[in-house]
């Protein structure tokens, strides 16, 4: 069994402070709020009670802790990390695939829940992203390109499975 701190969120929740903040969704521009580090999870699980949010923390190792934080007071199945490149845009790398398709998850799961939910995830409430992250080139549409899924016992057809995935940048080796 884990522990949860959700119950607390009602409690700080009733802060004046953070009330003003919450209040101000979706009518104030910007609205600055200052506090101990210690509540930031509990903040952007108060705030995204009312708004879905997009944490913006200065560096990926603050991301993971934050979306490791949330999952204690927020379900963790509606909290994603939007991962940045390993690589900066001048280096003639390509970034990791395994962090092309978590960014590219995350992408999905904003453009479409309803997918999410026919196979029993939440919404998106909370995405956390490294503020390098936000800065690096997102093409538009990119969660608009659905996943090619394949399921033990379920019959595909090869020469389409291939073409599919040629299609979405992978080379044949």
């Amino acid at each position: 069994m884990t522990a949860t701190l959700a119950p607390l969120l009602e409690l700080v929740a009733r802060d004046p402070a953070l009330a003003a903040a919450v209040a101000a969704v979706g009518t104030e521009r910007s609205y600055d709020l200052v506090g101990p580090e210690g509540l930031r999870p509990m903040v952007t699980a108060v705030l995204a009670a009312k708004a879905p949010v997009l944490a913006v923390v200065a560096t990926g190792r603050e991301a993971d802790e934050l979306v490791e934080a949330l999952g204690g007071v927020l379900d963790s199945a509606s909290v994603a990390l939007f991962p940045s490149w390993e690589t900066l845009p001048h280096e003639r790398l390509s970034p990791r695939a395994d962090t092309v398709g978590r960014r590219m998850a995350v992408l999905r799961r904003l453009a479409h829940p309803e997918e999410g939910a026919a196979d029993g995830q939440p919404p998106l409430r909370v995405v956390v992203s490294p503020v390098r992250s936000v800065l690096q080139p997102t093409l538009r549409g990119l969660g608009e390109i659905a996943p090619v899924r394949l399921a033990v016992g379920e019959r595909a057809d090869l020469e389409e499975i291939t073409d599919r995935l040629a299609a979405l940048a992978y080379t044949r080796v």
